[in-house]
């Protein structure tokens, strides 16, 4: 059973335990919120501008931009609601979605968190791009042009582990395939 799962039968056998209580309920919702931060992240493919042109090592943030505690109120209601277990599983693991940002961003992003996120990362000036893993280790040589892991995936229309496999391969066949470590 996954966290997310895990969760979901939380949330539901609580509600069902404090429906009638308010206050209990209240009280529930927010420790659903905090089992929300507990669940595995799940990136969404995009990062900040700023984060993306950072200095080698400096510091990422996971920026869930679904606030947990709506999130939790909005499972606590479609619970409420009848909403299948599948559906509730389905909305934790969407609540559990991050963006990569500059720890400053996220700060900022606290100041306007009544906003919608898309709404919040405009008002912010936060602009996203896909997120492409950095390479730390090497660069890719292929018939005497250098290019990161990514760049020689995109041109040569290949999976990262496919350029990985060629570069260090002894075949005679990829001999201009190399990879040599950077520091």
């Amino acid at each position: 059973m996954s966290k997310y799962e895990t969760l979901a039968r939380i949330a539901i056998a609580g509600y069902h335990s404090h429906k009638d209580d308010p206050e209990a309920l209240k009280y529930f919702t927010g420790l659903i919120a905090e089992g929300l931060h507990r669940t595995p992240a799940i990136h969404s493919g995009l990062i900040s501008e700023e984060a993306n042109n950072r200095p080698q090592g400096a510091k990422v943030t996971k920026e869930h931009f679904f606030g947990r505690q709506a999130s939790a109120e909005k499972i606590m209601s479609l619970i409420a609601a009848g909403k299948s277990f599948n559906r509730i599983v389905a909305v934790i693991k969407s609540r559990s979605r991050v963006h990569y940002t500059t720890p400053k961003e996220n700060t900022d992003l606290k100041k306007v968190g009544h906003l919608f996120w898309r709404d919040a990362y405009k008002e912010i000036g936060i602009n996203l791009v896909p997120y492409i893993k950095r390479n730390k280790k090497y660069v890719y040589k292929i018939s005497g042009t250098v290019y990161n892991l990514n760049e020689a995936a995109d041109k040569f229309n290949m999976s990262a582990a496919g350029i990985n496999y060629r570069c260090k391969s002894k075949s005679q066949k990829f001999k201009e395939w190399t990879r040599e470590r950077i520091n």
